[in-house]
């Protein structure tokens, strides 16, 4: 069975920042990081539950090669993505995120 990736609106906006970022850093490394990204992304179609749950059902998914993560929910038949952060840079982000979408 294959799930459905969403990726909210503001979980985008948290990639583009980044692609932003490394685009401005090195030409073409920003690509590398939508790959890396566009990878985990399938991963999660295909295997929605190979991370652990580390915040209530949110889970945490490495973007391989960069210090960034997804921060996802499986939602009966799809995976929604939250948010994408920075190991370091905000390392409480994703926690703030998580409580904004659970008010919703």
């Amino acid at each position: 069975m294959s799930f459905k990736v969403r990726v909210e609106p503001e979980a985008r906006a948290d990639l583009v920042a980044a692609f932003d970022w490394y685009e401005s850093q090195q030409e073409g490394l920003g690509l590398e990081l939508l790959a890396s990204a566009e990878a985990t992304f399938s991963l999660l179609e295909r295997f929605p539950e190979a991370y652990y749950e580390i915040y209530g059902d949110f889970r945490r998914a490495p973007i391989r090669r960069f210090p960034f993560a997804l921060f996802y929910t499986i939602e009966e038949e799809s995976v929604r993505v939250i948010g994408i952060f920075h190991y370091r840079r905000d390392p409480d982000g994703w926690k703030e995120r998580i409580s904004h979408f659970l008010k919703r």
